[in-house]
């Protein structure tokens, strides 16, 4: 993985709504707010 792709995802978001996502098979991460689409999309 490359080392900036670490600063784009900056952390998992852990909450019940998250929690219910996760068993449709989603994820969701907190970014870095000058990331654009396409960098979160590559990360």
């Amino acid at each position: 993985m490359n080392e900036r792709y670490y600063d784009i995802i900056v952390s998992p978001v852990i909450t019940e709504k998250a929690t219910m996502a996760s068993e449709a098979n989603q994820v969701i991460f907190k970014v870095a707010s000058d990331a654009t689409k396409p960098q979160v999309k590559e990360a």
